[in-house]
């Protein structure tokens, strides 16, 4: 049976387009480009998180707070070691003393790590770090590893 919609004015039967079968593959395309578009969003934005952190860690403030922590770390150790030589320092406090005074170094190389580059260091800061620390951490030749 034909129905009005079917016959155009002319009087010839037309079959209507079915579009019902390209609405599927159009709203999965669309499904895709917004999933797609939702995850690459995540993706810049760990981009910029990522530029940001590394911006920070380079700024004037943070190189500033690292070398001035790094003196501190060596006014530290230089107190330990004073106290170290103390003859009235028992053998386990001794013992105590030199695993405190080695995690101080430790934490100063891995400040001096992050320092854009060694030579923004004091003259003193830069003499410490070359004799003790290796890359980030003690160096194993080092006098406070004994």
């Amino acid at each position: 049976m034909t129905k009005l919609r079917d016959i155009d004015p002319g009087g010839i039967e037309v079959n209507p387009p079915k579009l019902w079968r390209w609405g599927w593959v159009a709203l999965a395309l669309a499904a895709v480009a917004l999933f797609g578009g939702w995850q690459l969003g995540w993706w810049f934005h760990g981009q910029n998180v990522n530029r940001e952190a590394r911006l920070s860690q380079r700024s004037y403030a943070r190189q500033t707070s690292l070398r001035d922590d790094i003196s501190t770390k060596l006014g530290a150790v230089h107190d330990i070691t004073v106290q170290l030589a103390d003859p009235a320092v028992t053998p386990q406090q001794a013992a105590a003393l030199k695993a405190q005074r080695l995690s101080i170094v430790r934490i100063a190389c891995q400040d001096a790590a992050q320092v854009n580059q060694v030579s923004d260091l004091a003259p003193d800061q830069q003499t410490f770090v070359g004799a003790n620390c290796a890359d980030g951490d003690v160096a194993i030749g080092s006098e406070y590893r004994r």
